[in-house]
């Protein structure tokens, strides 16, 4: 008869020198299993004692059994690998944030920090920023406007002055900023959006071809490039609808992709005229600008020929932040527009060292 298993107690068990008989061998029963290779000692807080029986120590399988698997630890909350904990990071931003004061707010500082650590996610729209000052900036040298009550009234059919010039082109007023500038006094340009247009497109000449020779690499210059046409077209489409109430979005298209057009031949013309000389390119402002009129004043070709040398000389020794801060200026004297328009009169009334020259045979 088994005897009934004795509770774990922390005493020290005693045994008596009792050995239990084998069972009778019966033949219709199958014989017990064998007994484990190995037994476990039960745990106890004290030694065995046994009669005439010590229990040895039990050996750890370090051998044949493998370590337990490591509890998955969430990366997010694990302390950095330098050993700094997370108190002692937050120590030492509070600590950099005080010790160096700034004049910028918290949204500027941010900005800041997220442009130093990610600067290819920032990159975008640093180009977008400076492509739409660069744009505001040529886009406000003629700029016009056209009095609400003189707009194109559909119900009556009237309208604004024409331009008999510009092929019947709506004639509007410079606004009051521009009421004595230098391409409405000097020149005698109407206000109007070709007038607009292409002065808009002949400073924009003068940025892109310092973004040529500043940027690294071509990807780059094109980005600008798509940016300051994007910032063109949605200000000439704004014109449209709102000073010249051309609300079919299908002539809009085709007046925009008129002017892309348009941009793309100043680009090649005016480049041409850079490096072939003055009487090319004199042609090419001609033809843009004056819509090749053939009672135009050569004097005043003349003198935009001047202001655009004069412009991309002006800007070729100029960084990015330094183009981007001069265009911007209002200050007398340091605006480069302005300054280039300053000296064109004296240099357009000199004499050619060639005019009184025989012609050679």
């Amino acid at each position: 008869m088994e005897q009934p298993a004795v509770p774990p107690t922390t005493a020290a068990t005693i045994t008596t020198n009792i050995t239990a008989s084998p069972a009778p061998n019966n033949e219709f029963e199958s014989p017990p299993p064998p007994p484990p290779t190995t037994q476990q000692a039960l745990p106890t807080t004290v030694s065995t004692v046994t009669s005439n029986v010590t229990a040895p120590a039990p050996i750890p399988e370090t051998e044949s059994r493998s370590p337990p698997p490591e509890e998955a630890q969430d990366k997010s909350s694990a302390p950095p690998s330098s050993g700094t904990s997370v108190s002692q990071m937050q120590r030492q931003i509070q600590s950099s944030l005080s010790s160096q004061p700034s004049k910028l707010n918290i949204p500027a500082r941010l900005a800041q920090t997220l442009q130093r650590t990610v600067p290819a996610a920032t990159k975008t729209y640093t180009i977008y920023g400076q492509t739409e000052a660069l744009f505001k900036s040529c886009a406000a040298q003629a700029d016009y406007t056209i009095p609400q009550d003189q707009r194109m009234n559909i119900l009556t059919g009237k309208g604004p002055a024409k331009e008999a010039s510009q092929e019947g082109a709506e004639l509007g007023h410079p606004l009051p900023e521009n009421k004595h500038a230098w391409w409405f006094t000097t020149l005698n340009l109407p206000p109007t959006f070709s007038t607009w247009s292409q002065i808009t497109f002949l400073h924009l000449y003068v940025i892109a071809t310092q973004l040529r020779a500043v940027l690294d690499t071509e990807s780059e210059f094109q980005n600008y490039h798509r940016y300051l046409i994007e910032h063109f077209s949605r200000e000439a489409e704004d014109k449209m609808v709102l000073l010249h109430n051309l609300n079919a979005q299908g002539i809009r298209s085709r007046y925009l992709k008129d002017l892309l057009l348009q941009w793309r031949g100043i680009l090649v013309s005016y480049d041409e005229g850079l490096v072939k000389g003055d009487a090319v390119l004199a042609s090419a402002i001609w033809r843009n600008l004056f819509r090749a009129d053939e009672d135009v004043d050569w004097v005043k070709v003349a003198q935009v020929v001047a202001f655009l040398r004069l412009a991309v000389r002006k800007v070729g020794s100029m960084t990015m932040d330094d183009m981007i801060r001069h265009l911007n200026s209002q200050q007398t004297g340091t605006s480069i527009w302005p300054a280039s328009q300053g000296s064109i009169a004296t240099i357009v009334g000199k004499q050619s060292r060639g005019i009184n020259a025989p012609f050679e045979q």
